[in-house]
């Protein structure tokens, strides 16, 4: 029997982890441009439910990397799923399980940084289907 609901329900999230960097002496510019990264990890827990993890950094474009960046906001969420008609989880349905806590992650950023003085760093918006899509061919490619 199919479910008009949905085959995953969204249980419950939690923040695991805030860091905002900005050096005291930052350079005023009119336009700061950012560059955007997501990882993402799964845990099955013992109620048969999912663990989605997944960690949304913005940081300086100047920078090679979120690690040496001077200005850096990173944050980390878990989100509880589960079948909703008590099947195994299907990785089919990790895209999904990302777009839901997505938006959470990137509100979070636009607050955080938007109590700084200055403009807010506002996360772009992200195909979680092709960003799966695209790490499953990286990965295939170094195998």
């Amino acid at each position: 029997m199919s479910n008009p609901g949905g085959i995953i329900q969204f249980v419950d999230y939690r923040v695991i982890n805030i860091e905002f960097t900005r050096p005291a002496t930052y350079p005023i510019q009119d336009k700061e441009e950012y560059k955007y990264n997501i990882a993402h990890g799964k845990i099955e827990r013992s109620d048969k439910s999912i663990q989605m993890n997944i960690i949304v950094r913005a940081f300086d474009a100047d920078s090679e990397s979120y690690e040496e960046a001077q200005t850096k906001v990173s944050v980390e969420l878990a989100g509880i799923f589960k079948s909703t008609e008590d099947q195994k989880w299907d990785e089919r349905w990790d895209s999904n399980a990302i777009a839901i806590l997505y938006p959470y992650a990137r509100s979070l950023i636009s607050s955080i940084t938007a109590q700084t003085g200055r403009n807010p760093i506002i996360v772009p918006t992200i195909n979680t289907f092709s960003l799966l899509q695209m790490e499953a061919e990286r990965q295939s490619k170094t195998n």
